[in-house]
């Protein structure tokens, strides 16, 4: 039966074009443009569903999930509001996918991959591993390398420690606890006793050796506990005809025996990435303790010559991909330079850009249900798939939300391109939370919404924006559609914080929009039916079906079961059901200002100077600038989107005019025009 996946989001895909305005090098908050605006607007925010922000609160509050942890945020008893960095970035976020910007604010972590049914990105890569004790000194990690580990069975093991490990990893009750899959938890089975032990070995099989423990003869070796993962059980395997043992049944031995030493640094990727993936692991917890004690701990790794790529806490440990987050963005995306967000709200950095955006706090200016409010605690259990899970995350080929060739792209194919902006669809009621075990209570996250109707009042202070920026930042505010809602706050995966933004005397921004909008559809032919913009609306949008259900999380075996070869293999379909063709490898270069690579892209025609033309030679590449006879100080360069691709090095001589002159006559901007 084939499991079709769902989400309570969904996404934006990423354009591969940016639109870089080239006036981002004229920005001052002295100098204003000569056709700036600067005012205020006044917004009112509207709940349609009930919101939540939570309060400013302490570490310990968090742990203890008091009352304050619980609260809505505001400033004394009962005075709500709404922070104003949660709505500014939440206008940011809009603002960025409309106006086809950077997608740069994300992490660049590499995600691992631990499957067993997928033999080209990991059973092939997990070939040999070796085993070995690491030990950390300042910022040096040292592994002693013991070779191949040898293997143990629980039986073995309950007949020399009198344990019970066969009988109680054969119940699946014992297993219902998480932490009872733990390492930890068979070391203190073992209650601190020596896991030394002395060994023959008994067989060979496929390059596993399984050993014995014998008394005071043979060799010398250590007893290593790993994760149990699934209860031992006898499984009718029907293409064999006959039952057959499933489950972990045994443990390594690791030989006292040092083949070689190997190292590497706190600061390589290959350390960073270990730290990345065994973040949440409790049993690293465990060992990185004793490894901050002094003491050594045992890892699994792969070796290529005298390196360590890829090391994990137990056999087949998750294994980093080829590429990381930001590897998997359209070349186009890879560009620097500032974007129409960056223009607006600013940045931060060494070339950072002041921002001409100032939000206010939004305040609780009028709430239907009050008595209601603020007095009923929920209590969900909070937690989504992680961006490693690629059939959600990364874009896929195939048709109705199966996979083409049932080939999924992921972190390590070729051509894995982020999915997008993740955006959360508009539900049409708010959504009961599941039901969570015992277990999972600490990892709750209880909070007091307040109801809706109520709303929100607020100002938005702008300075020296120019008429398209202005456009751009009431499009963003107002999504330029009566009903289309934003998302704000806590639990939107359950269709809570949906609002309304009202902007008074909004007639009076049309030209600023249409400025806007005309500068995206000469950027983009048909913008406002490009892809981007229709997802966009679309989740923005109250949906048609008959109820939320295609907006909900699957159950934990559904994720596993979406990617089996056999169901067939499936992905998660844009909110529009459109299946958008996968981005080249190299995308042609559309900035209006020249970017840091090793080569800038201009126009290749040389052509006869022009009146009003000035010969410039490209001095700093990565800083885009220019050297000018008679200037001492290197000028900024800019390029206009409509010249085509041509490669110019340092050195370089180029035409160039003026683009921009300080109030004591001095250039202090050119603009490119040909080759020299």
């Amino acid at each position: 039966m084939t499991q079709h996946i769902k989400a309570p989001y969904n996404f934006v895909p990423v354009s591969t074009k940016v639109f870089f305005p080239e006036w981002a090098n004229q920005i001052s908050q002295d100098i204003p443009f000569h056709d700036s605006e600067s005012g205020e607007l006044e917004l009112t925010i509207t709940a349609h569903s009930p919101i939540f922000v939570r309060n400013g609160h302490t570490k310990r509050d968090a742990e203890e999930k008091n009352d304050r942890y619980k609260s809505f945020s505001q400033v004394d008893q009962n005075e709500f509001f709404i922070p104003a960095t949660s709505i500014k970035g939440a206008i940011r976020n809009v603002l960025e996918i409309m106006s086809f910007g950077k997608m740069d604010m994300i992490s660049n972590d590499r995600y691992s991959i631990r499957d067993l049914d997928n033999k080209k990105d990991y059973l092939e890569k997990m070939s040999r591993i070796n085993c070995g004790w690491l030990i950390k000194t300042g910022d040096l990690i040292k592994v002693s390398d013991r070779d191949i580990p040898y293997y143990i069975s629980h039986q073995e093991l309950d007949n020399h420690f009198n344990s019970n490990l066969v009988t109680l990893f054969k119940e699946q009750a014992n297993l219902l606890n998480p932490s009872n899959r733990l390492a930890i938890f068979k070391y203190k089975l073992f209650n601190n006793q020596s896991l030394d032990i002395h060994f023959r070995k008994l067989t060979n099989e496929n390059g596993k050796t399984k050993v014995g423990i014998v008394a005071g003869d043979g060799e010398i070796g250590k007893i290593v506990f790993t994760g149990q993962f699934g209860v031992r059980k006898s499984v009718y395997n029907t293409k064999q005809n006959k039952y057959s043992w499933t489950g972990k049944f045994y443990e390594f031995v690791f030989r006292n025996n040092e083949i070689g030493r190997l190292s590497i640094n706190e600061n390589d990727d290959v350390w960073k990435e270990f730290k990345f993936i065994y973040q949440d692991s409790e049993d690293w917890h465990y060992w990185e303790e004793k490894l901050n004690r002094g003491e050594q701990i045992p890892v699994f790794f792969k070796v290529n010559g005298k390196k360590i790529e890829s090391l994990g806490l137990s056999y087949l440990y998750k294994l980093p991909y080829e590429k990381k987050i930001k590897d998997c963005l359209p070349d186009g995306q890879k560009e620097r330079g500032y974007d129409l967000a960056d223009c607006i709200f600013g940045t931060t950095g060494d070339s950072s850009i002041k921002g001409r955006v100032q939000f206010g706090h939004a305040f609780l200016c009028k709430e239907i249900n009050k008595a209601d409010s603020n007095k009923t605690v929920l209590n969900p259990l909070m937690g989504s798939p992680k961006a490693s899970y690629f059939p959600i995350y990364l874009q896929q080929e195939g048709l109705n939300g199966i996979v083409k060739n049932i080939t999924y792209h992921t972190y390590s194919s070729p051509s894995a391109f982020l999915k997008g902006w993740k955006r959360y669809p508009v539900h049409n009621s708010v959504a009961s939370f599941p039901v969570y075990t015992q277990s999972q209570q600490k990892n709750t996250s209880p909070f007091i919404p307040i109801n809706s109707p109520a709303e929100f009042c607020m100002k938005v202070r702008y300075h020296n924006l120019k008429p398209i920026e202005l456009g751009a930042l009431i499009y963003a505010i107002t999504l330029n559609d009566t009903s289309a809602f934003h998302n704000l706050g806590f639990c939107k995966p359950y269709g809570y914080g949906l609002v309304k933004f009202t902007l008074k005397n909004s007639t009076c921004y049309k030209d600023a929009i249409n400025e806007f909008t005309n500068a995206m559809n000469n950027f983009i032919p048909n913008w406002q039916n490009s892809p981007q913009i229709k997802e966009l609306l679309l989740m923005a949008r109250k949906h048609t079906k008959l109820d939320d259900s295609h907006l909900t999380y699957m159950q934990l075996n559904e994720f596993a079961l979406a990617k089996k070869r056999d169901n067939p293999p499936t992905f998660l379909e844009y909110y529009t059901g459109e299946n958008y063709p996968l981005p080249k490898t190299k995308d042609t270069k559309a900035t209006a200002i020249l970017s840091p690579s090793e080569y800038i892209t201009i126009s290749s025609k040389i052509v006869e100077p022009k009146e009003g033309w000035i010969k410039a030679t490209v001095n700093e590449l990565k800083a885009k600038k220019v050297l000018i006879e008679g200037y001492e100080l290197p000028i900024q360069l800019v390029i206009p989107m409509e010249k085509k691709n041509h490669s110019i090095k340092d050195g370089n001589q180029i035409w160039v005019t003026i683009k921009q002159k300080s109030k004591d006559g001095r250039i202090n901007q050119v603009q490119f025009e040909s080759i020299a």
